[in-house]
């Protein structure tokens, strides 16, 4: 886990951002010694024990359900 100071972590938010979600949780000591850590949601969902959309989808009911997509060509109804 990379440290950052405040002043870099707000000098460079965009970098601070984008090596929290590729490489992980970034912690940031502010000037009077406070800490925070600045992750990605697809990291605190897995904190949480929360399923990602995808799981949700696989594990509903109507998973094995079969929808009919093909398109309907029949004629448009008129105006009223």
């Amino acid at each position: 886990m990379r440290v950052w100071t405040m002043q870099d972590a707000t000098a460079r938010f965009g970098e601070l951002l984008t090596l929290a979600l590729a490489q992980g949780p970034q912690q940031i000591v502010t000037e009077n010694g406070a800490e925070v850590v600045v992750i990605s949601t697809r990291e605190l969902d897995q904190l949480r024990g929360r399923p990602s959309f995808v799981e949700l989808m696989r594990d509903s009911p109507l998973a094995d359900y079969e929808l009919d997509l093909t398109r309907d060509h029949s004629p448009m109804r008129g105006a009223c």
